[in-house]
């Protein structure tokens, strides 16, 4: 073959790669505008009180489940006949997250939900983060640049800045970042700061309507409510705020006695864990008094990922 054949030849297989590569890029933009189509259909025919549209919308987008109140079975039971189940959640992926709680946690058996920020801490530190998996534990979502509205947070990352493409698609690249570590195909979301509408204070919009199609379930804060099985919104699941509403062992305690009393499902939320005091800081002793507390009753109580209580909860 003459050095023009082979050049032919090169120019020919380079033309072949770039345009299936492109297609490929078409696809994928014509996919994200559909699934985002539909999304904005659903929040559309919320907002105009159409519920029938939506439950029949609803089933395009897995887990094919709609928000709301949502019937179980009345023969409803926690997975070993236990009294109450307790979801451990820790948010923004601080270094004692990896290094000390998921090891205490695994130590005692127990399973816990991991929210870290994908640019600042999955990126960072990915063999830990692939460790936290190994022990059993569960990586949720918490965004890519943890966006947010607050007088803190750099402009580029507020949300009155942000629209709802923008949301869907950072949400979409935690999402991959997470499978690339975990290999897990279905996740979990912890709205940054709670926050559930974006774009301009004067006309937000809601990113509710999204989550079907991105996340399992989805997880508040600071908002903490007792959950049952037979009643609850799995695209706002309420948590008590451990570090803000709970300053230890005792008041967690005491939340956990009461669901138990009902048969329940608590979610509890928890940022830096430490010795000293701050903003959004539990106490490490306090930490680990209800971590062996738990541990020593398993049989009462089941500690268990955000995912593993919601699937249950659904009648999995």
């Amino acid at each position: 073959m003459g050095k023009t054949s082979k050049s032919n030849l090169v120019l020919a297989v380079l033309i072949v790669l770039l345009t299936t590569v492109g297609l490929f890029q078409i696809w994928r933009q014509s996919e994200q505008n559909r699934q985002l189509r539909e999304a904005l259909v659903a929040q559309q025919i919320l907002s105009e009180g159409r519920i029938d549209q939506y439950d029949d919308l609803a089933e395009a987008f897995p887990p094919a489940l709609k928000s709301g109140p949502t019937p179980h079975n009345k023969r409803f039971s926690w997975p070993a006949g236990q009294k109450v189940a307790v979801t451990l959640t820790y948010d923004d992926g601080y270094v004692t997250h990896f290094k000390e709680v998921a090891v205490l946690l695994a130590r005692h058996d127990l399973k816990a939900t991991f929210y870290p920020v994908g640019r600042r801490s999955v990126i960072e530190h990915p063999k830990q983060w692939t460790r936290v998996y190994q022990l059993g534990h569960e990586l949720g979502n918490h965004s890519l640049f943890h966006p947010c509205q607050r007088p803190w947070v750099n402009p580029a990352y507020h949300l009155v800045n942000y629209n709802q493409s923008r949301w869907y698609d950072e949400m979409t690249v935690a999402n991959f970042i997470l499978n690339s570590i975990d290999g897990q195909s279905e996740r979990t979301l912890a709205y940054p700061c709670a926050q559930k509408k974006i774009g301009p204070v004067e006309d937000p919009v809601s990113v509710k309507p999204l989550i079907p199609s991105l996340f399992y379930a989805a997880r508040s804060y600071a908002d903490g409510e007792i959950i049952l099985p037979g009643n609850l919104d799995l695209y706002n699941l309420p948590s008590y705020a451990a570090d803000l509403n709970l300053k230890n062992f005792e008041e967690v305690r005491t939340v956990i006695d009461d669901a138990r009393k009902h048969g329940g499902w608590v979610i509890f939320t928890f940022h830096e864990i430490d010795e000293e005091p701050g903003d959004l800081v539990f106490n490490h002793s306090e930490h680990h008094q209800l971590i062996t507390f738990l541990s020593q009753n398993q049989e009462n109580i089941w500690t268990a990922s955000l995912i593993e209580v919601s699937r249950r909860s659904m009648g999995y």
